[in-house]
């Protein structure tokens, strides 16, 4: 499929957005290697088909992903090229023990930082193969230097899925860019060149699969950020079954909020409070402070009720980011209120009904999010969950995940996030992942024997290992 500059907006994708599909298929596959391959072979195609006559070809290579598809790319022409690559932090720092094992199979001259000009004259071709999505701010005075050299050649240059430094102060100015699923977007940045967009392996309705990359959505406290920066929760719930507001609160207090006020009846105050001293209590009939909270939860063990009706409407009508659990998904229709954002709406099949009058599938959820605004988890061994233009499918968890508590967690974790500031499709998606994941590992320590506070205790690891799994460690 080619694109030129004119048709960028037809098929597009933000940075965060590639790297997440990159993260999640690695889950997936354990690899991305497979990717890599078809990169390569892409670019080299597209090398041939341009420059049929060519026969010698110079190689810019850095060290991540981009310099995986490069020597994928210099597999496919050694056949019929010199090939001769540059790299830029050595042959040591490429990270791939398959794509350094690749390296040792291929015939290639290695380039010295003192050959470049000479080697720039005797190529026909070169390929930039230095940077990729990966950067943040202008390239290091090592890379503008080369990213120059390349500028100035006068040879015709090939971009291996952006630009090297795309959307910095200096970027290669390719005659192709040859984009690896879908062009990336880069605020502010007009590619130059044509744009050529190839199918790399990712199956079908893959972005709308759930992973860890959907933790790049999750955002980290400022070093100099004080208290109450980083999430404000408010909670209404507890009044029946005070098990559920302890639950929810103590997930969210994992994730990583830095306030939650629990309001609920006063009379389970002691004993909510004894599980977290973290935890500030309030009464329900009191709700000083919650037009401060950032997020709010409303429903986890709340009961049958609508004695605080009017409270509730009053609430939503805050405008408030706010997730919707339990009984409160029972009495939502019967409520009265107006509001420009939209509700994260937590149900199972059966509140599901009760919500929308339908029964529960993929088609009357993307109708009833269609329709209202609201984003929802559909509850399931697979989550479905939906923001009314697409379903993002969440699996994993276990048979075990049938304990009660499992959607209090859910809940508080989703409201957890969307009180950092998150949006709320990308926080229902993380919130799912996280809750999932954090079964799995549960169930990896204790089988079929682990409880809901095992889970709660869980939820730290979990973050932490998501943050190095998208790091690459």
């Amino acid at each position: 499929m080619e694109n030129s500059n004119r048709e960028h907006h037809k098929v597009t994708i933000t940075v965060k957005e590639s790297m997440k599909l990159d993260i999640n298929y690695r889950y997936l596959h354990g690899s991305v290697e497979p990717l890599m391959a078809n990169a390569g072979q892409a670019v080299a195609q597209e090398i041939i088909r341009h420059y049929p006559d060519a026969r010698s070809i110079l190689i810019f290579c850095g060290s991540g992903n981009k310099a995986g598809d490069s020597i994928f790319a210099a597999k496919s022409l050694g056949s019929r090229m010199d090939v001769r690559i540059f790299f830029i932090r050595g042959e040591e720092s490429i990270h791939s023990d398959s794509v350094k094992n690749l390296l040792r199979s291929i015939r290639f001259q290695k380039v010295s930082r003192n050959a470049i000009p000479d080697e720039i004259k005797n190529a026909q071709i070169l390929m930039d193969g230095l940077l990729g999505t990966g950067l943040k701010g202008d390239p290091s005075p090592e890379y503008s230097d080369i990213i120059r050299m390349i500028n100035d050649s006068g040879k015709p240059v090939i971009s291996v899925d952006v630009p090297s430094g795309a959307g910095s102060k200096i970027s290669v100015r390719p005659e192709i860019t040859v984009a690896m699923h879908a062009v990336k977007a880069i605020p502010g940045y007009r590619y130059p060149g044509d744009v050529i967009v190839k199918d790399i392996g990712f199956d079908k309705g893959f972005e709308n699969i759930v992973g860890p990359g959907d933790f790049l959505s999750y955002i980290l406290p400022e070093k100099n950020s004080h208290k109450g920066q980083n999430g404000v929760l408010g909670i209404v719930a507890g009044f029946e079954f005070p098990g559920a507001a302890i639950v929810s609160a103590l997930g969210a207090e994992k994730v990583g909020v830095d306030l939650i006020r629990i309001y609920t009846k006063n009379t389970h105050s002691g004993l909510i409070q004894g599980y977290s001293p973290f935890l500030i209590m309030r009464d329900i009939e009191d709700l000083k402070g919650i037009e401060k909270s950032t997020a709010l939860l409303i429903g986890p063990g709340m009961g049958h009720t609508v004695d605080f009706k009017q409270v509730f409407q009053d609430l939503l009508s805050l405008d408030i980011p706010t997730v919707i659990d339990a009984d409160a998904i029972r009495i939502l229709s019967l409520l009265n209120y107006k509001r420009s954002k939209p509700l994260l709406i937590t149900p199972h099949s059966a509140e599901f009904k009760d919500l929308t009058g339908m029964e529960a599938s993929e088609s009357a959820l993307l109708d009833y999010s269609r329709k209202t605004g609201n984003i929802v988890i559909l509850k399931g061994s697979t989550d479905l969950i939906s923001d009314g233009n697409v379903i993002a499918l969440s699996s994993g968890g276990n048979a075990r995940m049938t304990m009660g508590g499992t959607g209090d967690l859910l809940a508080g974790i989703s409201a957890s996030l969307l009180s950092k500031g998150i949006a709320p499709f990308e926080a229902a998606k993380l919130a799912s992942f996280i809750n999932k994941k954090t079964g799995e590992m549960c169930f990896d320590d204790r089988k079929y024997w682990y409880t809901i506070m095992d889970m709660v205790e869980k939820i730290p690891d979990v973050m932490n290992w998501l943050d190095a799994f998208c790091q690459g460690k």
